[in-house]
């Protein structure tokens, strides 16, 4: 309470109002708790696509439009860099999942992933992943 102008005590009434402040600090745990590896469904971008080399372009923008499609936020990674760098880089992204096309994948109708934290890639259907990762998106898996 507090002495007012008519020396009555009274009592103070506070309206306190945070909404940016407490977005940027929860924002702010999430990202140090995360540290920067989003999950699947939070992750600004959940899959990046690298083919091999130009000729496994054309397959690699097919599964990129498929991929955008169903609105799962796709990266295309295609440059002159070599393979090994392309992959090292979208690894420090921390970006959840690496689908990379090469002869081997379109001969079998498959495709390579490559999951954020595990050191092998697995050959699987994409109509396969795709359930896959729209179950993790959906349920919003950690």
């Amino acid at each position: 309470s507090f002495t007012n102008e008519q020396g009555e005590q009274e009592r103070p009434v506070v309206i306190h109002r945070a909404i940016s402040g407490s977005l940027e600090r929860f924002l702010g745990v999430a990202i140090e708790h995360f540290a920067g590896a989003f999950p699947v469904w939070l992750s600004p971008v959940q899959v990046a696509i690298t083919p091999v080399r130009e000729n496994h372009e054309d397959v690699a923008k097919s599964i990129e439009k498929q991929l955008r499609d169903l609105n799962i936020r796709v990266s295309y990674q295609a440059s002159s860099e070599n393979l090994g760098k392309r992959i090292r880089n979208i690894k420090n992204q921390k970006t959840p999942y690496t689908i990379i096309i090469g002869d081997k994948d379109i001969e079998a109708g498959m495709i390579t992933i490559e999951t954020r934290g595990v050191e092998t890639g697995t050959q699987m259907k994409l109509e396969d992943f795709i359930h896959t990762i729209s179950e993790q998106i959906k349920n919003r898996s950690l």
